[in-house]
């Protein structure tokens, strides 16, 4: 059949005639507004042109040799009854045109042609024979679709019904004509509160569809989703059309679908889809009415064990069970889902508080853990559950939840597997803090907010400057500046910030020195740096590009590491330093005596510096161990031929007594706090060391023991305002002849200087501190702040005689 159109300029047409002007003449016109034109000069050459090319509309002579044109046009109509065929003839004799009605060709035109009448005949024929189609193709779209159709009049009376509808329904057509649709439909609630509104809408819309129950013929049920549509004629009638098909294979599947996106295939349990709507519903219960929720994150303890012995079936069949198990444990309110894997989660709801979850927790772990029969073996696994928990008070979603409990159940594998652990918000809150600051630090690095502070270091006995320690610091917007103890011990395992920060640091400080190189100072500079900067690959080959960039010396740069920093992979980190040792940086122990690879360290390589931790410089009067590992760290320095240097200088006596000991090098808040490197310049312009520091020699090591002796009235004296300040129950030796120090004054260490007259002083005078000392115990009424400070002012003076007595 031929797909038809309006338009006569997309149609090809056949014109028949045996007079070759009329043919010549039609020719030119027709291809005015055909797509096609065929000529014939009689009826069989007409025909076989049709056969050919079967066109839309054939024009026709009636007389012709041959085969006449009505002849010509029966067997033409013969092959296609939807042919448009218009008659031109000179013969007006009444049965020529009876003949051609009774062909069914409604298009008669007497000659001479009239053009342009006869082109509104073609155009009616164009069009009647696209209505032809039109009729046809919606019969055969009705009658062949697999919809049931029903054709009703205005008062929903049934005129009609396709083959589907028959199929559909198991009426037949004629038991339904002229019956209400609802005689298919089933009296189901539903269907009233579907069909409620429905003229309403049809009259606005045009249109409704809904859901439906019909009755069948043999009286079960089924769903069908049914549209109803207006339909309006030329003059308006109106009529309407249903459309619909039993969907209950569809509903079906669908719910099987549904089952499967929302339920594991295995266990038959909710999945995580599930299991997250289910838990939003628990949440939002809690919020209304109170209570805990728990959530149970499940791991089995030992599965990977029977997959790998018994294989995949035993490792399901375990599952099964599992799964079986975990349902027959809990309460009929509780809610159990499979993640995958051997991960399960139970929801324990409608608890008043946590510790309701705790029997349940163990009567699961119980269960779990029994022996599982399976193919003559025992299969044993074990749980270890993480749990957090949900209240009110409670700002966190389902995801949260999850991870939470996921993260205490690695907790109880750690702790040994085969338990229960309880989520530690503290924790996760310092991971959280943690990670905020590990952005904003990663942040900073991006927008330059990390400053090089510079502190000097100095030889005491000269006031020399011999380098500069850089120090990081932060400048956070909107805070003060933010030292490293503040945030590098929280990022520490953080390993990839820490290398940036390191390298960054390292940076700055070879851009410092080619900026004072160019000012004509030649400065070293300390830089520390952390156990993630040695493990950075091929480092020597990147500081070497960037030494090499700024134009400095690797003699210039000196690395101080702390004593604990390459513990973990001892030898690989020796072998990192030697190497940079051979590049010619310098290599320093920071914080020596706080850490456990001191002499690791200085046996198996060559170290330059050695660094006083500050902690015992600071303490260094406040007891003798402080002394004794200073004094050791000295001695250690010399043996090995390197230098030693102390941290935290903040007065002129701790400097003089660490160059009596023998250190020459220090620096520390005395000296100069760390400054911007701006400030360096006015710095050494200024800087002309301490004056009490300049006579001070190193004593010999059997001269010592009158340093001993100061530190213990040092702690002698801090005892004894303790005790008078009500800060200790317990007073010190007040003898003067059995107190460290007055034992040290009739010693055989103290002889030596018994010919110098300030040591009768020092001894009168220590003698008069143990009598006022006796006096203050005992006076009756309590002391003043001006007594005791006058009292702490001659002991610092017998100090002081002591120290030129120490020259």
């Amino acid at each position: 059949m031929h797909e038809h159109s309006m338009c006569l300029s997309q149609k090809s047409v056949l014109f028949v005639d045996d007079e070759a002007d009329i043919c010549d003449l039609m020719r030119d016109y027709l291809s005015l507004f055909f797509a096609q034109v065929h000529i014939a000069y009689d009826g069989q050459e007409g025909l076989d042109l049709y056969i050919r090319h079967r066109s839309e509309i054939v024009i026709t002579d009636i007389k012709m040799p041959r085969l006449g044109g009505l002849e010509m046009a029966r067997s033409i109509l013969a092959i296609d009854p939807e042919v448009a065929i218009v008659v031109v003839s000179a013969h007006t004799e009444n049965r020529y045109l009876h003949d051609a009605l009774n062909l069914g060709i409604r298009y008669y035109e007497y000659k001479p042609i009239d053009l342009l009448m006869l082109k509104e005949k073609l155009q009616q024929a164009c069009e009647h024979q696209e209505l032809l189609y039109r009729l046809r193709l919606s019969q055969s779209v009705i009658d062949n679709t697999h919809d049931a159709v029903v054709i009703m009049d205005e008062y929903f009376g049934i005129a009609h019904v396709n083959a589907a509808f028959e199929a559909v329904t198991g009426y037949s057509k004629a038991r339904v004509i002229g019956k209400p649709l609802s005689f298919v439909l089933s009296r189901e609630s539903k269907n009233g509160v579907a069909l409620e509104g429905m003229d309403r809408i049809i009259a606005h819309e045009r249109k409704w569809q809904e859901k439906l129950w019909c009755r069948h013929k043999d009286g079960h049920r089924y769903p069908v989703w049914m549209t109803i549509s207006v339909v309006e004629d030329e003059i308006h009638a109106k009529s309407f059309i249903a459309l619909f098909s039993d969907i209950s294979v569809l509903e079906a599947q669908e719910e099987q679908l549904q089952h499967i996106a929302y339920h594991d295939a295995l266990t038959n349990l909710p999945n995580r889809n599930l299991l997250t709507q289910l838990l939003e519903q628990e949440m939002l219960h809690v919020g209304r009415n109170g209570g805990v929720l728990s959530l149970c994150f499940i791991d089995l303890d030992g599965f990977k064990e029977v997959n790998d012995l018994y294989g995949h079936d035993a490792g399901d069949y375990v599952l099964k069970e599992t799964a079986r198990r975990i349902r027959q444990t809990l309460r009929a309110s509780d809610i159990a889902a499979r993640l995958g894997g051997d991960e399960f989660v139970v929801v324990l709801s409608q608890l008043q508080s946590l510790d309701e979850a705790e029997p349940l927790l163990v009567r699961l772990l119980k269960h779990i853990e029994e022996p599982i029969a399976y193919d003559h073996h025992q299969l044993v696994v074990s749980a270890s559950i993480g749990v957090s928990s949900f209240d009110q008070k409670a700002k966190v979603g389902t995801e949260v939840l999850l991870r939470q409990a996921d993260q205490a159940m690695y907790n109880a594998k750690q702790d040994g597997k085969g338990r229960y652990h309880f989520f530690d918000h503290e924790a996760s809150q310092r991971i959280a803090r943690q990670n905020a600051l590990i952005r904003s630090m990663e942040t900073a690095l991006e927008e330059g907010e990390f400053v090089l502070h510079y502190q000097p270091q100095v030889e005491m006995h000269n006031g020399r400057v011999i380098g500069f320690e850089a120090l990081l610091r932060w400048a956070c917007p909107g805070k003060d500046l933010c030292y490293p103890d503040s945030f590098l011990p929280q990022v520490s395992s953080h390993g990839a910030l820490m290398r940036r920060i390191d390298m960054w640091v390292f940076e700055r400080a070879c851009i410092q020195l080619q900026t004072w190189k160019k000012q004509g100072l030649e400065i070293s500079i300390s830089i520390n740096s952390t156990i993630n900067f040695f493990h950075i690959p091929d480092l020597t080959s990147l500081l070497k590009e960037r030494i090499e960039r700024c134009g400095v010396d690797a003699s210039k740069i000196e690395f101080e590491l702390l004593e604990s920093i390459g513990i973990a992979d001892f030898q690989a980190t020796i072998k990192v330093l030697e190497a940079l040792r051979a590049m010619g940086f310098k290599i320093a122990i920071d914080d020596f005596g706080t850490g456990y690879a001191s002499l690791e360290y200085i046996k198996q390589m060559s170290v330059d510096t050695i660094k006083i931790d500050r902690s015992f410089v600071q303490d260094l009067f406040k007891t003798r161990r402080n002394l004794s590992i200073i004094e050791a760290t000295i001695a250690l320095s010399q043996a090995f031929r390197c230098e030693v240097i102390a941290e935290g200088v903040e007065s002129e006596e701790q400097g003089r007594l660490l160059l009596s000991l023998g250190c020459t090098k220090a620096q520390g808040y005395l000296i100069a706090k760390p400054f911007a490197p701006e400030a360096i310049g006015d710095f050494l312009n200024r800087w002309e060391g301490i004056a009490s520091w300049r006579s001070i020699t190193p004593l010999h090591l059997a001269d010592r023991s009158i340093i001993h002796a100061k530190i213990e009235h040092h702690l002698w004296l801090e005892q004894f305002l303790g005790y008078m300040y009500d800060q200790s129950d317990h007073l010190p030796l007040m003898n003067h002849r059995t107190c460290y120090f007055g034992a040290w004054l009739l010693s055989e260490e103290a002889r030596q200087y018994a010919v110098n007259p300030l040591f009768q002083e020092i001894t009168t005078m220590h003698y008069t501190i143990h009598q006022k000392a006796d006096f203050l115990i005992e006076a009756q009424a309590p002391c003043t702040k001006e007594t005791l400070d006058a009292f702490v002012a001659e002991n610092e003076h017998m100090i002081v005689l002591l120290d030129v007595l120490m020259q």
